[in-house]
């Protein structure tokens, strides 16, 4: 993606070059339409003016200081055409010619004025294009580090609840062993006491109750918590299958990046061609500089 903004970066300031060209050129022309305009007046207006822009007679030491389109002017003035001509027929020579190349300049900035409109409007669909594939990485970005931390606290959470329905468990089974051996005990003494056909009742005997219905107490307390805890494990398992969605969903988004990087490889070509188009309005824009060099 920075190779692609450096190529769009590097495509904007060509076609600012194109432009600050364009516009150059467009003053040369005016300048140049300017002269002609003012030698056609003076072409028409006397043919003593005629006479005094002939210089022919003239040394070559003036000609080095006069600019290079005043030496166009009067290279154009000392052609044969012009001087075998009477003074209408050289004003109409003169505005043919410059209705002629301005008609020419015309049509060539128009195509030119239409490439680059065209060329401006493919770099900011690539713009757009290349902005809608950084906001879709930067969401998936976030989804897979929320992701990463949700997986963390699910691990976590159940380690904790694994540690502590394992301890839960120990100890109701301790609690349980406790049980049978007490109610062992307590069966003993009940036998004994039918085999003697008598109640017996003693302290020894009613803390061995007393212990019996603590024990039943804490066992319901127990199954309690291991209710509570087998409620935490669905819904531990609950967010573990949300999580796999989520999963699920990024999967499908890293599929969409595919398709954007194929995309983005069409754009590629597309930039390509555009390249090559440049190219093609540099060689005319030269061409056209030179044509006016010439002339």
């Amino acid at each position: 993606m920075h190779i692609l903004e450096g190529k769009f970066k590097k495509l904007r300031d060509e076609q600012c070059s194109y432009d600050r060209i364009l516009i150059s050129l467009n003053k040369m022309w005016n300048q140049l339409i300017d002269d002609l305009v003012l030698l056609g007046v003076r072409a028409g207006g006397d043919l003593d003016n005629l006479q005094a822009l002939d210089h022919e007679e003239l040394p070559e030491d003036i000609f080095e200081s006069c600019s290079s389109e005043e030496i166009f002017l009067l290279r154009l003035l000392k052609s044969s055409n012009l001087k075998n001509n009477k003074d209408s027929n050289l004003l109409q020579s003169v505005e043919e010619n410059l209705a002629f190349r301005h008609s020419t300049t015309v049509t060539l900035m128009k195509s030119l004025q239409e490439a680059i409109v065209s060329q401006q409007a493919r770099s900011e669909y690539l713009s757009v294009a290349l902005n809608g594939q950084k906001s879709s990485e930067g969401e998936l970005e976030e989804s897979i580090a929320e992701l990463e931390e949700s997986q963390q606290k699910l691990v976590v959470l159940q380690l904790r609840g694994m540690t502590l329905a394992s301890n839960r468990l120990f100890e109701l089974h301790e609690t349980q062993e406790d049980n049978l051996i007490l109610s062992k005990e307590l069966g003993d003494l009940e036998g004994q006491l039918k085999h003697e056909n008598y109640v017996f009742v003693s302290k020894p005997c009613t803390i061995l109750s007393d212990q019996l219905q603590h024990l039943n107490v804490e066992i319901e307390r127990y199954r309690g918590l291991v209710e509570a805890l087998q409620n935490e494990k669905n819904q531990f398992m609950q967010k573990e299958n949300e999580i796999c969605e989520r999963a699920e969903s990024i999967d499908n988004m890293r599929l969409n990046i595919t398709t954007y990087e194929t995309k983005i490889e069409e754009l590629e070509r597309q930039i390509q061609i555009i390249m090559a188009e440049k190219n093609d309005l540099e060689i005319k824009v030269e061409e056209t500089l030179q044509d006016l060099l010439e002339n």
